[in-house]
């Protein structure tokens, strides 16, 4: 997994930052991840990090994620609810 993500648990409070590449799947196992270290409902800073811009990068800079990795990654927060 290209994430570090220290918790702080007393800030309730995951600072997840990345190296390259990072892409659709690698956040889906983040999400995974918080999810069975109990940390979901805490705040999340999300990094990507690095020089080249992975998918998630261009995304936050402007540029649209395919259909399927949006498909994908609603998914795996709302299971069901994807049309």
């Amino acid at each position: 997994m290209p994430y570090r993500f220290p918790i702080d648990h007393a800030l309730k409070r995951v600072a997840a930052s990345g190296r390259d590449p990072v892409g659709v799947a690698d956040a889906i196992e983040l999400m995974d991840r918080l999810v069975a270290e109990g940390v979901w409902a805490y705040s999340l800073l999300h990094d990507p990090g690095g020089s080249n811009a992975s998918e998630i990068q261009r995304s936050s800079l402007g540029a649209k994620p395919s259909s399927d990795s949006k498909r994908s990654l609603i998914e795996t927060v709302r299971p069901g609810d994807v049309t």
